[in-house]
Parts: structure tokens; sequence; C-alpha cells
């Protein structure tokens, strides 16, 4: 660990003599991960390395109430836990810009869309942040009308990464163009919490916080392995000191008991689920302010089969994944310098799919423990039978001040209702809103930013609670010369329970910041 630190200030101290004007915050306060308190300290710089270059990083300690280190963060006992130790505190990596010929970023991903969005839509690796610091991967290349863009959303996991996306953009004529776009997630429920990084999840780990032990069992097993090593060259050996003999047979078949009693769902976590998505899209721009649009997507997966054995749609049901079309869309520019965009597009999809399946709150809910139980986002598709309606967004800029925008997305048709155990008329229905104060007019405010999105529910302004809802705030003010207060909050839901029918039955899951930071 030692190497590490002075390797480390060896390059800080390397980029810090160039040419350049780097600029660093120091922040000091609380944050709440997975519904828990720690004291925060934070060191960050930011590095200019040349007109190209840019590298930011990220130095940071939490304590507990006890004093003690959340040492996940600083994890050097192997080889894979330091590599993801040294990858985590790279708060971005970037070459270019992204309006550039070539542009890469390493860090976080804040707004991911492929084509029109109708299956990656405002996707981020960052809402679970600093609970879970994932260090994305986004590269662009253009040349001439082509483009390509390769997403990962965090290199930490290369083995298995949670969202691996390519998108194409091909130049068929003039102003007319085609992009293929490819997204999967290789192994959904590596989304789960898992503390001591030791591959047990903390809803199967009775030593959530030892990366020796996860199961009570596991102890068991262990002792009796201890014993066979002492006994391997005996017949007969007393593991469990009663004054009795018991043979090595004996002591192999107690440890294949203990195995036996090793959870189902454990099975289900070693077992990667994977989820894909292919996507065509073709555009046609009529002039700099409209282009009108048609976009056609299909997953590739499974969900479940939600019917009792005994009715007779049981055997018929199929599991496979379906499609969603958008047969004609148009985006308007209007404003002198542009500064409202409008969208509209018809929508139509079979069973088995959502539409924006990849969004904003995809690493929260891509799985999710309900009772003793696995549920993927992937499992939950069957709630939507066939659909049709219409969706509509504005993104406005208000004198220069106020930014905000909205999107509505209306569906009727077939949609899962748990109580009758069919398919029932119904609508399902989207909504995100979220507005941005540009702070330069506000004396001592340095951001102010607020945004909420409800998707696929009947009515999202009822505000009834589910794993879809998310609601963010962020706000910063000075309080003196090159110092500000800052809050950052986030809370999603999760259900604890085998079925969760009101709004009390979810619980919050709260990622919150108050933090003092110094600029200098």
């Amino acid at each position: 660990m030692n190497r590490f630190f002075l390797i480390l200030l060896l390059v800080l101290n390397s980029l810090l003599s160039q040419d350049m004007s780097p600029s660093y915050i120091a922040s000091f306060g609380s944050v709440t991960m997975n519904n828990k308190v720690y004291n925060q300290i934070s060191f960050t710089p930011e590095i200019p390395i040349s007109q190209k270059i840019g590298l930011g990083l990220e130095f940071y300690l939490y304590f507990d109430e006890n004093g003690e280190l959340y040492g996940k963060n600083w994890d050097f006992s192997t080889s894979e836990s330091t590599f993801k130790t040294l990858i985590d505190k790279i708060k971005y990596f970037r070459y270019g810009q992204p309006i550039d010929d070539i542009y890469f970023r390493i860090g976080s991903l804040p707004n991911v869309t492929f084509g029109y969005g109708i299956m990656v839509g405002n996707y981020s690796n960052s809402m679970d942040y600093p609970q879970s610091r994932r260090v994305g991967f986004d590269f662009r290349y253009s040349f001439s009308d082509f483009r390509l863009e390769i997403i990962h959303s965090d290199l930490k996991e290369i083995s298995s990464p949670s969202v691996f996306g390519i998108r194409t953009v091909i130049p068929f004529a003039n102003k007319f163009n085609m992009g293929i776009s490819l997204i999967t997630d290789l192994n959904q429920v590596s989304g789960l919490l898992d503390t001591d990084n030791d591959g047990f999840p903390d809803y199967l780990d009775d030593f959530p916080n030892d990366d020796k032990y996860w199961s009570n069992i596991q102890t068991t097993i262990d002792n009796l392995n201890n014993t066979l090593v002492l006994c391997e060259d005996l017949d007969f050996c007393d593991y469990d000191n009663d004054g009795q003999q018991e043979s090595v047979s004996e002591i192999h078949d107690l440890i294949l008991f203990y195995e036996e009693q090793v959870p189902e769902a454990l099975e289900e976590v070693r077992e990667k689920d994977n989820i894909s998505g292919l996507g065509v899209d073709f555009s046609y721009y009529i002039n700099d302010r409209w282009t009108i649009y048609s976009e056609f997507a299909h997953l590739i997966g499974e969900t479940i089969n939600p019917y009792n054995e005994n009715q007779l749609e049981y055997e018929d049901f199929d599991r496979n994944l379906g499609y969603g079309i958008v047969p004609f869309g148009l985006i308007g520019r209007l404003g002198k310098n542009y500064e409202v965009t409008f969208t509209m597009d018809l929508r139509q999809c079979s069973d088995r799919f959502a539409f924006q399946y990849w969004n904003q709150n995809y690493d929260h809910n891509r799985v999710m423990v309900q009772g003793n139980q696995l549920i993927t986002k992937e499992s939950q598709l069957f709630r939507y039978g066939n659909l049709k309606g219409l969706n509509v967004g504005l993104t406005a800029n208000i004198v220069k001040y106020l930014q905000f925008s909205i999107n509505y997305l209306h569906m009727v048709g077939e949609v899962w209702d748990d109580d009758s155990n069919k398919y029932i008329d119904d609508e399902n229905n989207s909504f995100y809103t979220g507005f941005e104060i540009d702070t330069s007019i506000i004396p001592k405010v340095r951001v102010a930013e607020l945004y909420y999105q409800q998707l696929n529910t009947s009515n999202p302004f009822e505000f009834n609670i589910n794993q879809n809802t998310l609601v963010g705030l962020n706000i910063g003010i000075d309080i003196a010369d090159n110092m500000a207060l800052i809050f950052k909050g986030r809370q999603t839901y999760i259900c604890e329970i085998d079925k969760c029918e009101s709004n009390d039955d979810w619980t919050p899951v709260r990622n919150t910041q108050i933090e003092t930071s110094i600029y200098f």
C-alpha cells in the first residue's frame, strides 16, 4: 500500500508541475448510504492536462458513528480489489468534448440516450452514488455523417459489465440517416448490494462486513473441513468432542448435508441472468428546426409466467420478450436561438415490452429483493400487454435563466392485474420533469436543481410509490468566499415484503450528501 501512495504522489506531482491551472475542492460533512449515516472527508483535484485532456480525481474517507473507517473503497487485499480501489478514485478522465469528432470519457455517465429513447433513454450509472461508485466509459467518434458510440457502465466490472451498449449512425442519403443500437446487461443480479465484496449479496450474507464468511452454515463447514485435515491419516475422529469417534465418511456426509442447506437463492445469484435489446431508427432532417423519425426496438430475454398452474392460459403463455415501435415522430426546435425543443411521437408495443427500459433509475431496480425472492426488472415485463399511445416532451430555456424539461407517455391497452390474475383494460403511463435554475442571477446560490420521475403506472399524478419512483434535489449556497454548503438528495423505493399494495409498504432508499466545500 505504501508503494501505491508513493506512485500516486509522484504522478500528481508530475501533473501539477505542468503549465496549467488546476482546481481543487476539499469537502467535509455527512453522507447517507444504504440508509446509514457516515461522516465524510474528501479531496477532489481537477487538472486540465491540455486543451483536449482533462483529469479529475476524488479521494474520500467515510467514518461511521464509532469512528471506524468504511473500508470497502480502500481494499488492497487482492489484485481485483486493488484494481477496483485505484480506478474508483478517478472522478473522470476525458479526451475532447462531446461535440468533437473524437471524444471519450471515463467516469460518470449522467445521461445516455440511444436513438430517440424508446429503448435507452436518459440512462445514468451514478444514481446510487456515493454508495455505489461506477466508473463508466463513453466513447464517441464522428466522420462526416457517420457516428459511433460505445458505453460501458462500470469498468470495475469488466468480466461481467452491468450495461454495455454500442450504437452507429449511417448516412443513407442527403439528410436521411439510419441508426443501429445494441444494448445488453450481461448479469442483472450483479446489481445486488455486496458490502464486503465476497460474492455473496447482503441479503444472503450472515456476515455482510466480513469477506471470509457469508453464512453461519459456512463456519460449520469450515470447522468440519479443518477436522478432516487433522484427521486425514486416521479412520476415525472425534470432531464434536463428545468422546465418541466418528468415521471420516460420516464427516464427509455432514459436510454434504450442510452444503445442501445453502439457500436456493444462492444459485440464482451465481447463475448470470442477461437481457439485451436491439434497435433500428430512421431520421430525416427537413431543416435545422424540424426532424421526423421512426424507431423500432426488440428486447431479447425471458420474463416469468404469471398465471396460476390451474389456469388454462398457463401452458400457452409466451415468456419471450416483445417489441416496441414508433411509426412516426416529430422534433421541433423553436425560438430565435432554439430555446424550446418539442417532441411528439406515436407509440405501440407488443406484450412483454416497456418503453425506455434502460432509464435514469435502471441501476436501482434492475434487480431487487422482495421477501425472500430475487425480482429482476426483466421478470416483471409480463405486466405489460399490447399497448398504444402518444408521447410528448418539452425542453425549454426560459429567458436563459430557468431550464426545465417535461415528458409524458400515455399508453392504453392491456395491463396485468394481480387481484384477478389476468390482463385487464387499463392505462400504463410515465411522467418525468426536471427544473434547473441558472444560478448566475441569484446571489449566493451555486446550484439549484429538482427532478421527479414516475414510470409505468396507471396515473403518475396520484404519486403512488413503486420501484420506478425517483425524486431528487440538489442545492448549493455560498456561505463565504470560495466556500459553499451543498445538499444532494435522491430517494428511490424498494419493497421488502412479498407484495406491496400501498405506499406504506414501500421502503425509501435515501442517498443524501450534506457537505461544506472549499474551492481553491
